[in-house]
Parts: C-alpha cells; sequence; structure tokens
C-alpha cells in the first residue's frame, strides 16, 4: 500500500540513537506496509530492524499489539520480536505517532505455497490456537460481522450489503463453535518461509478472540487462493498440519465451510469501507468485488466434500 509517514536517514538515525540508544551507519528502505502503518527496513551495524509508525492506531492499542508481541515470544512462538526503547518502554513516538521497533526476520515472501509449508502453516495456526488469549484482546476481528451494518451508513442500497446481511443471518445458525486467539489476517504476505524451511506467522495488528474457524477460514482464503479459485487440494494439506496438533470437532467442521465464505466476504467487506468510503480510491474501489466472486464461489461448493478434506 503506501507510506503515509515519509522519513529521511537522518530523522531514523535520530530515534535510534536518543528513543533507542542504537548508534552507527543506518541504511534503510521502505516496506509495502498496510492501510494503517508505515513500515521501514533498517540495517545498522549488520542487524536488521523494522520500523512501523502507527498512523491510526491509537497509544493504547499500540500498547497492546507491543504486549502481545512479548507475549508470544513468552509462549515459544516465533514471531516479529519486539525491541524496548533504552528505557525500556514498549513504544517511541514520532510526529505524536506510537513507534515499534522489531527485529528484522529473514525469509521470503512466496504466494503458491509447497505443501511442506501449507504443512507447517496448519501446524503453526494451531500452535497459536493453543495459546491462553490475553484479556485486553478485542472480541471480533475489527472487519466481523459485527460491524457490517456500517454499509447502511454510506451505501445502503449495495447488493454487497445485501448479501453481507444474508450471510450474518446464516451464521447466527452455529452455536458453540471452539474461540481462541486468533491472528485473523493471516494472508500470504504476513507468512515469511525462513532459511531452515520453517514459517513464521507475522503482522498480529487484527490479532482478536474470536472462532477458530474464522481463523483458518481466512488462511484458506490467504493462502490457497490460485487465479481467484480455492485450490481444495491445497485446503486439504492446511488442515492436515492443523489437525495433526489441534483437532477440530464436528461443529466447527461443519462450520468451515461457511465461516471461509465469512473470511473472504469480511476482507471484501474491509475494501468496500476503506477503498470507497473511509479512504476513498479509484484504483481500489472495485477491488472488493474479487473477494465477493471468492465468497460466493465458495458458497456453491458441495457442503460434503468440503467435509471430505478432513
Amino acid at each position: 500500500m503506501a507510506i503515509y509517514t515519509h522519513m529521511s536517514k537522518e530523522t531514523i538515525r535520530e530515534i535510534l540513537t536518543t528513543q533507542y540508544g542504537i548508534d552507527g551507519p543506518c541504511e534503510f528502505v521502505a516496506l509495502s506496509g498496510g492501510f494503517e502503518n508505515s513500515n521501514y527496513k533498517i540495517t545498522v551495524n549488520s542487524r536488521q530492524y523494522v520500523l512501523t509508525i502507527c498512523e491510526q492506531k491509537s497509544c493504547e492499542d499500540s500498547v497492546k499489539l507491543a504486549l502481545l508481541l512479548e507475549y508470544l515470544k513468552a509462549n515459544s512462538f516465533d514471531t516479529s520480536v519486539l525491541v524496548r526503547n533504552k528505557d525500556h518502554k514498549l513504544l517511541a513516538f514520532y510526529q505524536n505517532k506510537p513507534v515499534l521497533l522489531k527485529e528484522y526476520v529473514q525469509g521470503t515472501i512466496v504466494q503458491d505455497f509447497s505443501d511442506t509449508e501449507l504443512r507447517a502453516i496448519g501446524s503453526e495456526l494451531a500452535k497459536l490456537h493453543s495459546i491462553i488469549a490475553p484479556s485486553y484482546l478485542p472480541d471480533s476481528p475489527a472487519y466481523g460481522l459485527r460491524f457490517f451494518d456500517q454499509i447502511a451508513t454510506y451505501e445502503p442500497e449495495s447488493p454487497f450489503y445485501a448479501w453481507l446481511l444474508a450471510l450474518k443471518s446464516k451464521l447466527s445458525t452455529y452455536e458453540g463453535l471452539s474461540k481462541s486467539l486468533i491472528h485473523s489476517d493471516l494472508f500470504f504476505n504476513n507468512v515469511v518461509v525462513v532459511p531452515n524451511g520453517n514459517v513464521v506467522l507475522m503482522d498480529f495488528e487484527e490479532a482478536c478472540y474470536y472462532h477458530r474457524v474464522f481463523d483458518i477460514g481466512m488462511a484458506l482464503i490467504g493462502c490457497c487462493v490460485l487465479d481467484n479459485v480455492l485450490d481444495l487440494a491445497k485446503v486439504a494439506i492446511i488442515l492436515e498440519g492443523y489437525q495433526s496438533s489441534a483437532p477440530l470437532d464436528d461443529n466447527d467442521k461443519r462450520a468451515l465451510k461457511d465461516y471461509t465464505v465469512y473470511a473472504a466476504g469480511a476482507m471484501g467487506f474491509w475494501r468496500h469501507q476503506n477503498y470507497r468510503f473511509t479512504r476513498p480510491d479509484e484504483n481500489f474501489k472495485e477491488s472488493y468485488q474479487i473477494l465477493f466472486n471468492l465468497a460466493k464461489s465458495i458458497q456453491t461448493m458441495n457442503d460434503e466434500d468440503f467435509l471430505k478434506l478432513f
């Protein structure tokens, strides 16, 4: 996406020196970040970091993210490692915006995962779901069904909104689904394949305490779609990796197809709201349609065929 806060080498060096006590020759490159952050990869004395400027998160929410990264490390879950500032505080600040510094994870981003990598993604997701959720996490994704009605404030006659309401009604029929700490945004570009062949799940900006099958569905949308079609062979491999560590009960298995539809619809809702209302962008205003069409194509799949993937 975009870099919203543009920084010079001198500015980055000043932040590192005065707020983190890290001094030395500095090189940096802007990273293609998300909608809410500006990110820079920095090299100082052969050590590499990612400097994140939180563009939309409050100080309180940024602290929660930093705490979560430390909590995951304490629970032996591999992800970005937070670097505290020289006063041992979680955050630094630049232009009154929260700043996080993290160790850079060496590896590659790939879009078409191997079977081994898919199995590892499933296993890592199961490991994440086994960690007790800290109390400060929200109890719903920031773009989940609880927020779908926000479309009524700016495009009430949208066919997409009508479809979301029907989906919301369908999801209300499920009861007793298991919940856990979830990532909720596990697309391929939030997975780093590290040199030893393992995978590291990154970017816990949207983490919350919610249904496991929503998180699995999001991983399927984010890691098993080729040419805008959900590849069921890839789905089966992720599920194999997941089930080897954290088997789902029959209730969750029956819900997974609809929650995969939900995951695609929720991401479509995020794009619809952000590119058509929050920050209108002519280049991306129709991008929600890709996920909308994907969600509808998954709806047409046979329920029993989906259950056979387990």
